[in-house]
């Protein structure tokens, strides 16, 4: 019987990191005296690539365990390292990592719960003070020499080649920052639109003297646009979220803790296939958002509609591949397993599945998408997979995989080329052996598990009941509270990050003598 693929071969507009700028020249009086001000704004960031089935980069378009939706990944930044992840926010630096953080402060309440008397209107507008911005621009002062340009002034303005030559001196990509964020919480970010995408403009320049430089009562702006679905009073293009949504979300993601939960004493290669049969038991191909031009981008591209419990909403593969890593993210393993998602295409139609990476450094295909039923690569053809021909002189990387006699085609789009390491994307040829990787250490290793990358407080009884020997906590955990480790006999040592100081007297409670390194 011919196989359904599963694949969105629309294309349209989205956020990307392309966008028009403009300068918009006006008149202000500064310190009294008859200068000039300019203002440089750029205007809505136009979309490039599919909608929903592609990104704004990397992985297109992770609050504490119990209450947030999102458990960031943060993982470890050596691409040599074995199980070495792709934390996009870590390799920022300068005015991007800057804004990266004050994104992600700012859009954290649309991640937590609300209750009566509470605000429910939230802003996504992020905005860096001049001094601020000194703080990553030593230099905030230019003259015309100093610019390269003859003059600053001409016909009692500030010249368009000075202003110009000005704002290249302060460029900031805000792009990194978004593409980072969506890389990094692919999940996080369920209410942006990123057919929208989002704005920023800069703060307005003066003159005094032979210098030029900005208003000191300025700022750096950003907003992004939430998707109509989200959005205080349903309107388009808006910067206003609103939160009455959020019980929702966080109901979602208890409900997939509670999937974690369940298989918390399974093999890592048990969990990860367990992950995907769980998301596909909850969910269907969602052929008629995906097909429909006219469907607004939004739920049916989010892992909440996976986790929702209501039968009736079903995702495209934004959806699927969102969700499974979000499991994998919330999951403690083993070993350093780490899983990304990745935009491009499937036989030409715009797709996004998952990279899943091992210890041993090999890194198989997981299109949960396609492995669902009456999918091409169902139940397991094309999860764990390795591929059969690999064309890396193409201009963007070609993978075939060859299922029920069928030859299926993935590429990477450019953004997620631009945004991995090559190392990160590089998927093995191998078959998936699961006697690879017994549950079992090597002889003469403890049974170590690793927390989730991005766990910021271990609560009560989270790990009550473990076998293993030794555990690695994350670093930027900063607390364990009262017996999270409660009865755990075989536990010996605990290998714990600077970050955490904050311990319950009895987080270990019912433990043997524990070692702390």
């Amino acid at each position: 019987m011919k196989r359904n693929i599963n694949i969105n071969e629309k294309e349209k507009q989205q956020a990307a990191h392309s966008g028009r700028h403009r300068l918009l020249i006006g008149l202000l009086a500064m310190f009294a005296l008859p200068s000039v001000s300019v203002y440089a704004e750029s205007e809505i960031y136009k979309a490039e690539g599919p909608k929903g089935e592609g990104t704004v980069i990397g992985g297109l378009s992770a609050t504490d365990a119990a209450e947030g939706f999102i458990h960031q990944a943060f993982f470890h930044d050596d691409p040599a390292a074995v199980g070495a992840s792709a934390n996009m926010g870590e390799r920022l630096t300068g005015p991007e990592r800057g804004l990266y953080m004050k994104l992600k402060e700012t859009c954290s309440a649309m991640t937590q719960r609300t209750e009566a008397g509470d605000e429910l209107t939230a802003s996504t507008i992020v905005r860096i003070s001049v001094d601020e911005l000194a703080e990553f621009f030593p230099q905030t002062e230019y003259t015309a020499e100093e610019l390269g340009v003859e003059t600053i002034i001409v016909d009692d303005e500030i010249s368009q080649e000075a202003a110009n030559a000005f704002y290249e001196k302060f460029e900031i990509d805000a792009a990194a920052a978004v593409d980072a964020l969506l890389a990094d919480s692919p999940y996080d970010y369920y209410w942006f639109d990123k057919t929208k995408g989002y704005y920023y403009s800069y703060p307005a320049i003066g003159t005094y003297g032979k210098s030029i430089f900005f208003d000191p009562k300025g700022y750096y702006e950003i907003g992004l646009y939430v998707a109509e679905e989200y959005a205080a009073g349903r309107t388009a293009e808006t910067t206003d979220f609103d939160r009455s949504f959020t019980n929702a979300v966080c109901d979602a993601a208890d409900t997939a803790a509670a999937i974690v939960k369940t298989h918390k004493n399974d093999s890592d290669i048990a969990k990860l296939y367990a992950y995907k049969d769980e998301i596909c038991d909850r969910v269907s191909y969602n052929h008629a958002a995906a097909d429909n031009d006219d469907t607004p981008y939004g739920n049916p591209w989010q892992a909440v509609w996976v986790f929702d419990g209501d039968p009736d909403t079903n995702v495209v593969c934004e959806g699927y591949s969102k969700a499974f890593q979000y499991l994998c993210d919330l999951s403690a393993f083993h070993t350093p397993i780490y899983t990304i998602c990745v935009s491009g295409t499937m036989n030409g139609g715009a797709h996004m599945w998952n990279i899943v990476a091992m210890d041993d450094g090999k890194r198989f295909m997981a299109d949960v998408t396609n492995c669902d039923e009456g999918s091409i690569g169902e139940p397991y053809d094309l999860f764990m997979a390795g591929y059969t021909a690999y064309r890396p002189e193409n201009p963007l990387p070609e993978y075939d995989f060859l299922v029920k006699g069928e030859t299926i085609t993935y590429i990477y789009d450019d953004r997620t080329v631009k945004l991995f390491r090559s190392s990160e994307l590089n998927m093995t040829n191998q078959l998936f052996d699961p006697k690879e990787y017994p549950e079992a250490n090597e002889e003469g290793e403890p049974d170590t598990l690793y927390l989730p990358k991005g766990l910021k407080v271990i609560e009560e009884e989270a790990f009550a009941g473990i076998a293993s020997e030794m555990v690695v906590v994350p670093d930027g955990c900063t607390a364990i509270r009262s017996r999270a480790f409660y009865a755990c006999p075989n536990l010996t040592r605990v290998i714990l990050p600077d970050s955490c100081q904050d311990i319950a007297a009895d987080a270990f409670e019912g433990c043997g003598e524990i070692q702390f390194d």
